[in-house]
């Protein structure tokens, strides 16, 4: 009688600690919840918002030389060769001082500035406009008709590369043409950011960033569940990157690729487009696409 009694004592202890066991390894296996961290370092804070007279803002980049801001106003349709599109000047309170800076383009999308000139997408075409008078000085149409070209980066050496997100490729302007830097491993590329060593890349299908090496041409997948992956913009090695999706959410990135959501308004029909920084001012700029402004955001640390 003991004895069996011993046995059924040993029995439960070891089917015990085998549930224990069981559960602690499902619990260890268990991936988190998406890669969202619990505990967000960054915050952003509304500073001013311009009025509601942009058309259609998609990007925003910041000339510190002249310390004002261009804002690119697709106006209405963003993929129509209609000719209504235009480049807004904005200053660093929020103020709209030239609304119809540059007029006479189609679409425009992303900038990029190198000295006194600023780089605009256009759909089929890269239009170089000098700062200095607001003229239109070049355009160098993509022999891609459909590739449907977005966002803008201007990396070492002043190269430039533009994301075409109906061709799915990534092009590098070399003097009147545009060739093709890379292709096919992204879905619908958007917005781009060059650094010393790589090119970061934006898929606004695929909801993703990822980085190509310019000296291995590597391609690596860093982070996931960006939404409508649009604009990118670094803060520091240190403090990582800061994202926005078209449809109203922006997110920090760690320099882990840890996501964290910072914004969003996509409730409020207010979308965030390509986004830009003024680091001086721990200021980050979010133009809202059809909600017609450009709205600003003071970057804190909790």
């Amino acid at each position: 009688m003991k004895t069996t009694i011993l046995s059924l004592l040993i029995i439960a202890v070891l089917a015990s600690c085998t549930s224990t066991s069981e559960k602690a390894e499902s619990e260890t296996s268990s991936e988190p919840s998406a890669t969202v961290a619990k505990t967000p370092e960054f915050s952003l804070v509304p500073v001013w918002s311009t009025d509601s007279i942009l058309l259609t803002p998609e990007s925003a980049i910041y000339d510190e030389a002249r310390n004002v801001i261009y804002v690119s106003n697709i106006n209405q349709d963003p993929w129509e060769m209609d000719g209504n599109g235009f480049i807004s000047k904005v200053n660093v309170e929020g103020k709209v001082t030239e609304l119809n800076w540059v007029t006479n383009l189609n679409a425009p999308k992303g900038m990029g500035l190198i000295e006194n000139s600023l780089y605009v997408t256009d759909n089929d075409a890269v239009v170089q406009i000098d700062v200095l008078t607001g003229e239109i000085k070049s355009r160098v149409t993509c022999s891609d008709v459909d590739a449907k070209l977005n966002d803008i980066t201007v990396g070492k050496d002043n190269r430039i590369y533009v994301s075409g997100s109906e061709s799915s490729k990534v092009y590098m302007l070399q003097a009147d043409s545009l060739i093709v830097f890379s292709e096919g491993e992204y879905e619908r590329p958007n917005g781009l950011l060059a650094e010393e060593d790589r090119l970061l890349i934006l898929s606004f299908n695929g909801a993703a960033m990822s980085a190509i090496n310019f000296e291995s041409n590597e391609f690596i997948r860093l982070a996931n569940g960006l939404g409508k992956a649009d604009g990118i913009i670094k803060l520091s090695d240190k403090d990582g990157y800061i994202t926005s999706s078209w449809s109203g959410q922006v997110f920090h990135i760690s320099s882990d690729y840890t996501l964290t959501k910072l914004l969003d308004t996509e409730d409020e029909a207010i979308g965030a487009a390509d986004i830009e920084y003024i680091a001086k001012e721990k200021l980050l700029l979010v133009p809202t696409f059809y909600d017609n402004r450009l709205m600003a955001y003071r970057v804190e640390v909790k």
